[in-house]
Protein backbone atom coordinates (compact mmCIF):
# COMPACT_ATOMS: atom_id res chain seq x y z
CA UNK A 1 0.00 0.00 0.00
CA UNK A 2 1.17 3.58 -0.86
CA UNK A 3 -0.86 6.49 -0.10
CA UNK A 4 -1.82 9.37 -2.28
CA UNK A 5 -1.17 11.96 0.75
CA UNK A 6 2.74 10.71 0.63
CA UNK A 7 3.72 11.13 -2.57
CA UNK A 8 1.30 13.70 -4.24
CA UNK A 9 -0.03 15.90 -1.70
CA UNK A 10 3.42 17.36 0.03
CA UNK A 11 2.82 19.08 3.81
CA UNK A 12 4.97 20.56 6.51
CA UNK A 13 6.48 17.91 8.52
CA UNK A 14 5.61 14.98 6.63
CA UNK A 15 8.84 14.70 5.20
CA UNK A 16 9.64 11.36 5.93
CA UNK A 17 6.50 10.00 5.65
CA UNK A 18 5.87 11.14 1.96
CA UNK A 19 9.70 9.89 1.04
CA UNK A 20 8.88 6.45 2.32
CA UNK A 21 5.59 5.98 0.72
CA UNK A 22 7.33 7.10 -2.81
CA UNK A 23 9.88 4.36 -2.09
CA UNK A 24 7.04 2.19 -2.46
CA UNK A 25 5.87 3.45 -5.48
CA UNK A 26 9.20 2.94 -7.11
CA UNK A 27 9.91 -0.37 -5.46
CA UNK A 28 7.07 -1.88 -6.78
CA UNK A 29 8.29 -0.68 -10.48
CA UNK A 30 11.18 -2.21 -9.77
CA UNK A 31 9.72 -5.47 -8.45
CA UNK A 32 7.34 -5.79 -11.62
CA UNK A 33 10.28 -5.00 -13.73
CA UNK A 34 12.83 -7.86 -12.75
CA UNK A 35 10.10 -9.80 -11.99
CA UNK A 36 8.04 -9.87 -14.75
CA UNK A 37 10.28 -12.33 -16.96
CA UNK A 38 9.19 -14.72 -14.45
CA UNK A 39 5.38 -13.81 -15.26
CA UNK A 40 4.95 -12.27 -11.02
CA UNK A 41 3.15 -9.09 -11.27
CA UNK A 42 4.08 -6.23 -8.62
CA UNK A 43 1.25 -3.21 -8.34
CA UNK A 44 0.35 -1.10 -5.49
CA UNK A 45 -2.73 0.43 -4.12
CA UNK A 46 -2.92 4.32 -2.70
CA UNK A 47 -6.00 3.73 -0.85
CA UNK A 48 -8.20 7.34 0.51
CA UNK A 49 -9.83 7.68 4.03
CA UNK A 50 -11.20 3.94 4.43
CA UNK A 51 -13.09 3.58 7.32
CA UNK A 52 -15.35 0.68 9.56
CA UNK A 53 -17.61 1.25 12.28
CA UNK A 54 -15.50 -0.60 14.18
CA UNK A 55 -12.56 1.50 14.18
CA UNK A 56 -13.83 4.72 12.97
CA UNK A 57 -17.77 5.86 13.31
CA UNK A 58 -19.50 8.16 11.43
CA UNK A 59 -19.99 10.20 14.13
CA UNK A 60 -15.98 10.40 14.76
CA UNK A 61 -15.91 11.37 11.01
CA UNK A 62 -18.16 14.16 11.27
CA UNK A 63 -16.72 15.82 14.15
CA UNK A 64 -12.76 15.39 13.62
CA UNK A 65 -11.72 18.02 11.36
CA UNK A 66 -8.53 16.67 10.20
CA UNK A 67 -11.19 13.88 8.89
CA UNK A 68 -13.49 16.84 6.99
CA UNK A 69 -10.57 18.06 5.59
CA UNK A 70 -9.22 14.89 3.90
CA UNK A 71 -13.15 14.63 3.02
CA UNK A 72 -13.52 18.13 1.78
CA UNK A 73 -11.07 17.08 -0.70
CA UNK A 74 -12.29 14.34 -2.24
CA UNK A 75 -14.55 14.41 -4.97
CA UNK A 76 -17.42 11.42 -3.43
CA UNK A 77 -17.19 14.05 -0.24
CA UNK A 78 -17.37 10.52 1.85
CA UNK A 79 -14.89 8.26 3.43
CA UNK A 80 -14.09 4.56 1.35
CA UNK A 81 -15.31 1.13 3.08
CA UNK A 82 -13.07 -2.14 3.01
CA UNK A 83 -15.16 -3.40 0.13
CA UNK A 84 -13.93 -0.12 -2.01
CA UNK A 85 -10.38 -1.83 -1.52
CA UNK A 86 -11.27 -5.73 -1.56
CA UNK A 87 -12.70 -4.95 -5.42
CA UNK A 88 -9.35 -3.60 -6.97
CA UNK A 89 -7.78 -6.38 -4.46
CA UNK A 90 -9.91 -8.60 -6.08
CA UNK A 91 -9.28 -7.67 -9.67
CA UNK A 92 -5.16 -7.34 -9.53
CA UNK A 93 -5.41 -10.97 -8.18
CA UNK A 94 -8.10 -11.88 -11.06
CA UNK A 95 -7.29 -13.21 -14.68
CA UNK A 96 -8.64 -9.75 -16.01
CA UNK A 97 -5.22 -8.23 -14.84
CA UNK A 98 -2.87 -10.46 -16.05
CA UNK A 99 -1.21 -7.82 -18.01
CA UNK A 100 -1.44 -4.90 -15.20
CA UNK A 101 2.28 -4.50 -13.37
CA UNK A 102 4.04 -1.56 -12.29
CA UNK A 103 0.72 0.04 -11.24
CA UNK A 104 -0.28 2.51 -8.55
CA UNK A 105 -4.17 2.26 -8.38
CA UNK A 106 -5.48 4.83 -6.61
CA UNK A 107 -8.68 3.71 -4.38
CA UNK A 108 -9.48 7.58 -2.83
CA UNK A 109 -12.76 8.49 -4.23
CA UNK A 110 -10.71 11.24 -6.61
CA UNK A 111 -8.48 13.21 -3.61
CA UNK A 112 -7.13 16.47 -4.84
Amino acid sequence: MSSPTGTAFPAPGMAAYGVAKGALVVLTRYMAREWGEWNIRANAIAPGLIVDDRHVTADAIASNPVYRALLDRTSLRRPGVPADLAGVVAFLASDAARFVSGALIPVDGCRF
